[in-house]
């Protein structure tokens, strides 16, 4: 597992964030992947019976972050939360789970969870 680096601890989230968005720093964006990969696996974990599928998902989740980081306002853990669940579904529906309900949002996972069984 790689290691952290001296002092980025003390740096917000929304701060990496930022220095990634400005500048693409590398340095920064691992930081935001070592502080929440392991979130944002178990996410992925929790719904996808696959450890494969939730390791891929986990990986698409990080580019979509570098993708669309500008649209992080507030909670990066949280929109990486919401975002796990809704690739995580969407695999699901891809690997052929007919039973699947779309869900927009996590407060409608539980419901959702029982809906699929």
């Amino acid at each position: 597992m790689p290691r952290r680096e001296a002092g980025m601890n003390a740096i917000s989230d929304l701060t990496l964030l930022d220095k990634w968005n400005s500048s693409r720093d590398a340095r920064s964006f691992r930081e935001i992947a070592l502080r929440h990969s392991s979130m944002v696996y178990g996410t992925c974990r929790r719904i996808l019976a696959s450890a494969s599928d939730a390791e891929e998902v986990t990986q698409d989740c990080f580019l979509k972050l570098a993708e669309n980081s500008k649209r992080v306002e507030q909670s990066l853990p949280g929109w990486l939360h919401q975002l796990a669940v809704r690739l995580s579904l969407n695999r699901l529906r891809m690997n052929g789970a007919g039973n699947v309900v779309r869900v927009r949002s996590p407060r409608r996972l539980c419901r959702a969870r029982n809906r699929l069984g």
